[in-house]
This record gives C-alpha cells, structure tokens and sequence, in this order.
C-alpha cells in the first residue's frame, strides 16, 4: 500500500511538472508573438512619419512650427491588411513627431518616437519603442502668376492668368478698369475690383508669398549635376548680343550678375539666369528673350523690372522676381512697348507703374514647367517650403 501511495505521488509531481513547462513554453511562445507585434508595429509607425512628413497634404491633422506644417503624429492607431477581406492587424501604435530643426537651408530634421503594442494577448501586452531622426529636404514652390508681399494695384494696362490662382497678396489687391485677371485672387481682405476679373476669391494669411530680400538667393553659386559652379560677373552696365558671354564649362547653365542698374539693348537671347544686385534692370530695345534654365529662375532683380522709350519688348519664360516691381525708366515715351512673363512674376513690394506713365501692356502668364518646379532654391524661408524627398538620419529601436 506504502509503495502505492508513492508511486501515485511521483506520477503527480511528474504530471504537475509537465503542466507548467507546457504553461511556460506557452508563455514564451505568446511573448515571442507579441513582441514580434509590437516591432512591427513600432516599424510601421516610422514608415508612416515618413509618409506623411513628405505628403502633409494626405496626413489626417497638422501643426505648425516656425511657418511648417506638418503631421504632429498620433495616439493608438491601427493598421488593416490588404486583400479582398482586409481585417485590422493585431496591436497598434502611437507616434510623436517633434517640431523640426532646419540645420541648413531648406533641410529639416524631425525627431520621431514611435511606441509599437501587441495588444492583449494571453493576458499581457508588449511594447516596443524606435527613436528615429527623419531628414525632409524642401524645395521653394511657386503656384500662382503672380505674388506680391504688400498691397497691390494692378493698372490697366496689366492682364494677369493663373490657373488656379492668379493673384496671392499678403494685403489688399486693386484691380483698376481695364485690368484683366483670370484666375482665382488669394488676399487677407476682398479685392477691390473695377476691372475684369474672371475667378474666385480665396481668404488668405498676411505672411509674405513671395520671398523677402534677406531670404532671397541670388545665385552667386549654384549647383548642376552634382558639382557646383559660380555665376559671372557682368563689369559692363549694358548688355547687348555682341557683349554676352558665351556658356563655358564652368558656367554651364549661363548664370550672370551685375551690380547697380543694367540696360538689355534689342534682339538679345539669353539661356540663363540674370541677376541683378542694388539696381533696376531696364529693357532698352526690341527682340529681348530670357529663357531660364531648368532649376533656376529666369530674373533675379533688387529694384525694379523697368521699360525704356516707345516699342520696347521683352519675353521672358521662367520666374521674375523683381523686389519693387515693375516701372518706367526715365521720362520717355513708352507707346507699344511690351513685357510678356510666362512663368511667375515675383515682388516684395509691389511697385507697378501708373498707367500714365506706362502706355505699353505687361502680360503675367503662369506657366506650371517654369514656375512650379524651376527655382527650388530661390528662397530659404519657410513660406511655401514643399516636401520633395525624406530620408532616416539614425535608428535606435
């Protein structure tokens, strides 16, 4: 009976022993699952900072931080599996995304914390936490005809066509009878509109549209394919066909500067950018072409973009930008003369002639290849800063 009693005992110890390795191997095998969650998880809301960082325009909210909107990140949220019958995904995530440094012009680090869960499984949850660096380089994007920093009076002579919008002003826009405007006007207050106008008002901020001059880049060096090269200086205050340089191997993409007012004289064709440093720039002559060169504005001008005498004319296909805007040079005649913008036209102050003084027309055509996408670096500031590639600077899971 005795060697009974023991054998039933020892058959208990072993039973109850085998019972809690298996609800041990259990445990560990339901651990092993969840932390494999909560990675994932923790991953995924990395993957999706990424996102959203480069397409603020997709992400469900946004914050702002020294003129930057961008996605503040999110508590609990879950994932759904692809297919034809998509179920939720086990666990979820809660991402912080931090305001943004800028150690350089337009390149902004985000600090990103992202807590992976598994959710409840065999009793418990496991987290799992990924502190990561995401660098987002910008680009400067211009996506209306023209935009002006102050007030602006558009004279009769002007006609201005943007598609969607025409005219964005950090201050109220006059539209004079005789003014043409097709497409839609973003200003703080309604236009006031005597002319013909043909669009939409649309409620915008007072911050400046268009660059200012301490954040403007006046190419003085500029980068091509990977190498950086430097503009050349232009000595002489005329500019004529006989007189413009050449492209050459260390200014590929014709990039000049000049300091002090600078005369284009008749039948000039330029593939390049001109800069203009502490001057107006004066078109003295018929034929005048400027063509900007991919990623690159096609005018870079301090003072004003000015008309010399009657029958004058310039085209110019690319962004202007023109820091007082847009005048008459001297006192003379200017009857038939002619400025043609097709890209962007670009002021901090928007200084346009009377049409008692200027009897010529001005023509502001937006055209989205040059304006769009053409002069990424022609402002640091933040305004109008849009995502163009994201990349993870560190990784610490």
């Amino acid at each position: 009976m005795v060697l009974v009693i023991c054998v039933m005992a020892l058959a208990a110890v072993l039973a109850y022993g085998m019972l809690a390795a298996s609800a041990v191997q259990a445990t560990a095998s339901n651990n092993g699952v969840a932390a494999s969650i909560a990675q994932a998880q923790a991953e995924s809301g990395i993957r999706l900072a990424m996102y959203y960082l480069l397409n603020p325009q997709n992400a469900p909210s946004l914050t702002s931080s020294n003129g930057l909107s961008y996605w503040p990140g999110h508590g609990n949220i879950t994932f759904s599996t692809t297919g034809s019958s998509p179920m939720q995904a086990p666990g979820n995530v809660t991402v912080q995304v931090g305001a943004p440094t800028n150690p350089s012009s337009q390149v902004y680090v985000y600090p990103v914390t992202s807590i992976g869960s598994s959710g409840t499984i065999g009793g418990g949850a496991v987290t799992r936490t990924i502190t990561a660096q995401i660098q987002v380089n910008t680009a400067y994007q211009i996506q209306e005809a023209t935009a002006f920093n102050a007030q602006l009076t558009l004279p009769s002579y002007a006609t201005i066509t943007g598609s969607p919008d025409a005219i964005h002003s950090s201050s109220t826009v006059w539209i004079n009878a005789s003014a043409t405007v097709t497409g839609n006007i973003r200003s703080p207050t309604p236009p006031r509109n005597n002319g013909a106008w043909n669009g939409s008002w649309l409620a915008g901020s007072m911050n400046a549209p268009a660059p200012t001059p301490s954040d403007l880049n006046y190419y003085t060096t500029y980068s091509y394919q990977g190498q950086t090269y430097n503009a050349v200086q232009l000595t002489s205050s005329t500019l004529s066909p006989g007189t413009l340089p050449a492209p050459s191997s260390s200014n590929p993409l014709s990039v000049f500067y000049h300091t002090g007012n600078l005369t284009l004289t008749g039948n000039l064709t330029l593939n390049g950018t001109l800069v203009v440093k502490n001057g107006n720039l004066i078109v003295q002559g018929a034929g005048i072409t400027v063509t900007a060169p991919t990623g690159l504005p096609a005018l870079v001008i301090d003072n004003q973009l000015q008309v010399k005498n009657a029958h004058q004319g310039i085209t110019v296909n690319g962004i202007v930008y023109a820091g007082t805007g847009f005048g008459v040079s001297g006192l003379g005649n200017t009857m038939g003369s002619n400025v043609t913008i097709n890209g962007a036209f670009l002021a901090n102050s928007p200084n346009l002639a009377p049409a008692s003084s200027y009897f010529g027309t001005l023509s502001v055509n937006y055209n989205s290849a040059y304006a769009s996408a053409s002069a990424p670096a022609l402002s640091n500031a933040s305004q109008n800063q849009v995502p163009q590639s994201v990349k993870l600077v560190s990784w610490n899971p």
